[in-house]
């Protein structure tokens, strides 16, 4: 029994007690932030687990599967932030047809990441600090994808 209460107090000088508790309320202004959620967006609609989010907007938009994800590959290196990444979801006057139809579905799909799997994303990563910081930018986010032009 000494033997642990020696590991006890060995470990317990190496770690010092925080005087005051955390309340656990981060803001961060990193501009890596916004770059995270957007990088984890553009993975998550060329991943396996968008399709049954998709393939059903896909059929009823008559847009095939191919030619959107040579749209986002296609995006995908220009895509360096929210600023970047909201101007992909605004359809241009001189765009196809095609093209603004891919810019829906893009949206409609970030709309999803954000709702049902950016949780997931943010408590899996185990090197994102300030997990409560992405879980409130998780709102704000989400808000400008419902409205990119803003």
């Amino acid at each position: 029994m000494s033997y642990l209460k020696k590991k006890i107090a060995k470990v317990q000088t190496r770690m010092p007690i925080d005087p005051e508790p955390r309340s656990g309320h981060y803001k961060s202004n990193s501009p890596s932030m916004p770059r995270c959620f957007c990088m984890a967006i553009t993975k998550f609609v060329t991943s396996s687990l968008a399709l049954p989010y998709l393939i059903p907007v896909l059929n009823t938009q008559g847009i095939s599967w191919r030619f959107f994800m040579t749209f986002v590959a296609c995006l995908k290196p220009s895509i360096n932030g929210l600023k970047s990444f909201l101007k992909t979801l605004i359809p241009k006057s001189d765009d196809p047809e095609e093209i603004k139809i891919c810019r829906k579905i893009l949206q409609y799909i970030s709309q999803v990441f954000v709702q049902f799997f950016s949780a997931n994303w943010i408590f899996s990563r185990a090197q994102l600090k300030h997990k409560l910081a992405y879980l409130n930018y998780r709102f704000k986010i989400f808000r400008r994808i419902n409205n990119p032009s803003c």
